[in-house]
Order: C-alpha cells, then sequence, then structure tokens
C-alpha cells in the first residue's frame, strides 16, 4: 500500500521471506545427507548385516 510503510506489501519483501524459508530447509536437507553419509560410512557392516537378518526372516516366514 502507498503511503503506509507497516504494511507489507511492499515489492520483493516476500521474496526476501521466502528465501529464508528455503535457505534453512536446504541447510536441514544438508544436515541429513551429511549425517546418513556419516552413519553409512561407519555402520556399513552393521547396517548390511541387519538388512540381511530381516530378508532372512521374511524367507523363512513366507518360504521364499
Amino acid at each position: 500500500m502507498t503511503g503506509n510503510c507497516h504494511v507489507r506489501c511492499g515489492v520483493g519483501e516476500n521474496l526476501e521471506i521466502i528465501s529464508k524459508d528455503y535457505l534453512s530447509l536446504l541447510i536441514v536437507i544438508l544436515l541429513v545427507v551429511v549425517v546418513g553419509a556419516f552413519f553409512l560410512n561407519n555402520y556399513q557392516t552393521a547396517i548390511v548385516g541387519i538388512w540381511e537378518g530381516i530378508v532372512d526372516k521374511i524367507e523363512d516366514t513366507f518360504g521364499l
């Protein structure tokens, strides 16, 4: 609105707010990827063992 400096309808103002939201989302996604890569790297054998146990249990249960 023209003449009222308290109304938040200025050009580009929403873009600034949205950009901050996207930046926060990007940081969260990057943290998830980094933490996931860390756990996969350090616990890969344990993860494979758990997965094989799950597959074995399914095969035993359903006779596959």
